[in-house]
């Protein structure tokens, strides 16, 4: 009697595995390919590198980065939708062509139907600098400086539809606070105009501004996450200076469509257990990034939401991309 309920239920279980083939458990693969949409040396790559070194090192998995350059980031996508829905191809990505960019102009793809969300993995701080000239050393000050003014003050950004220039159009949007908008090919190039006071301020990655901050030749005033940046933890929020803006700038991972639960999963849990790693935590933290380990789901919930967001925002503005 009981080898015949043994018998049973295998067959029972066997028919269910059947029904819901991403119900049984799944291995991570033994080979990875990581892609980038961007050069070798960016943010991007970096992190990318990072945790395909975590996976070799901590996982045993033969992890490769491959960059695929080309219209901004839209190339590595379409290789990954295109990829066997089997965990073997990863996307790492900035937020900018998940919620940003299909408002912009006409995608061979919808980001949110035709990637698989699979973690949230690193933010990087954004702040306000301003120029040494503007006499001002806060927000409140600066709006009030700016609303005041003969003309309105010049912020720089680093491309159109670039996410420092929907930062912008957000303070603005807040604030009230009037403006020239300048378009720089590049954060580089606007820093520059900043620091030589050809500009009165720019929304910027702290990593890139801090040097120029230390060296007391342009100013941080606020930081537009929900937390203070620990290069700069003198410096408060937006939120902190009465003007409720949380936009976290983020990198998350992401795999081709119609990925089964089990294999997200098992991405998933191997990202999460090399990025929770302390030597990655410090290795993460010394670029100038900050773990950001977010579930499929939270991850999934984050990009409607930052989409609708932002597309309301580009609609609002008439906000058009390069």
């Amino acid at each position: 009697m009981m080898m015949r309920c043994n018998i049973v239920q295998v067959i029972v279980f066997s028919a269910l595995v059947s029904l819901f083939p991403g119900a049984h458990a799944q291995t991570l693969p033994d080979k990875m390919q990581i892609l980038v949409g961007v050069a070798a040396g960016g943010p991007n790559d970096s992190i990318a590198r990072m945790i395909a070194d975590r996976l070799r090192t901590k996982r045993n998995v033969t992890a490769l980065v491959e960059n695929r350059i080309g219209a901004n980031g839209l190339l590595a996508a379409n290789v990954l939708i295109s990829s066997p829905p089997n965990g073997q191809t990863i996307l790492i990505m900035s937020q900018g062509l998940a919620t940003i960019s299909p408002h912009l102009s006409q995608m061979p793809f919808d980001p949110l139907k035709d990637m698989t969300p699979i973690a949230g993995l690193a933010t990087t701080d954004v702040g306000f600098c301003i120029a040494n000239h503007v006499p001002v050393d806060n927000v409140k000050d600066l709006v009030r400086y700016a609303q005041q003014s003969p003309k309105p003050l010049a912020f720089g950004a680093a491309g159109l539809g670039n996410v420092t220039h929907l930062l912008l159009e957000r303070l603005k949007e807040v604030a009230k606070i009037p403006y020239t908008l300048i378009v720089y090919k590049g954060i580089a190039p606007s820093l520059q105009d900043l620091a030589g006071g050809h500009i009165d301020g720019s929304a910027c990655a702290v990593v890139t501004a801090g040097p120029l901050v230390k060296a007391g030749k342009i100013k941080l005033v606020a930081m537009y996450g929900e937390k203070r940046s620990r290069m700069f933890p003198e410096v408060p929020t937006m939120a902190e200076q009465g003007f409720p803006i949380n936009d976290p700038a983020w990198y998350g991972v992401f795999g081709p469509p119609k990925m089964s639960r089990a294999a997200v999963t098992a991405v998933f849990n191997a990202i999460k257990e090399v990025t929770e790693d302390p030597e990655t935590i410090q290795a993460i933290q010394k670029v100038g990034f900050e773990p950001w380990i977010q579930d499929p789901e939270k991850l999934s919930a984050i990009m409607r939401d930052e989409s609708a967001r932002w597309g309301k925002l580009i609609r609002d503005n008439n906000i058009k991309g390069e």
